[in-house]
């Protein structure tokens, strides 16, 4: 007893960081996330044609996130993202998320979907001179590069919808 009493007490000031899951792609010349409980489906792409999609009868919203932050500034290598050990494949895809309303949206993505687990600690605000550059309110946040890992920019699902569907 003693001894299981003094290990809860060691324990008990380190807080438990929780991993949650995201799938990162490429748009361009950075890779992007988004919550695992956004993704509806993910169609990978064999050519370079996205295929109109629709859902229960409605067509789903197509927003080209890449040409939205990028422009038309010509596509450039990104640095690749390693998961054990490999390269994510530069296989593109449209991935096909729904937000909290159930609104369904796709994006068009440079990479093959690659799933990571995250903590909300690794995410930080973006950097002042990347918000005045952007001006879009659906990019939330960012982690740090690290060794095997560029910078992930992570995408709000939700706040989506509202660059693309006029009130």
């Amino acid at each position: 007893m003693a001894l299981s009493s003094l290990r809860s007490r060691r324990f008990s000031g380190q807080s438990v960081e929780i991993l949650e899951k995201y799938v990162a792609f490429r748009l361009r010349a950075a890779w992007f996330v988004l919550p695992i409980t956004a993704i509806y489906r993910v169609l990978p792409l064999a050519d370079k044609k996205v295929p109109k999609v629709e859902f229960m009868g409605k067509s789903v919203l197509l927003i080209d996130v890449g040409k939205l932050l990028f422009g038309k500034d010509p596509i450039k290598p990104a640095a690749p993202l390693i998961l054990n050990g490999s390269p994510v494949a530069n296989q593109p895809s449209l991935i096909i998320i729904s937000d909290r309303n159930g609104i369904m949206i796709s994006i068009p993505s440079n990479s093959q979907p690659a799933l990571l687990r995250l903590s909300q600690s690794q995410f930080l605000p973006l950097p002042p001179t990347l918000a005045h550059r952007w001006q879009v309110d659906f990019i939330s946040g960012m982690t740090k590069p690290i060794e095997e890992r560029p910078a992930l920019f992570a995408i709000d699902p939700n706040q989506l919808k509202a660059i693309s569907i006029p009130n």
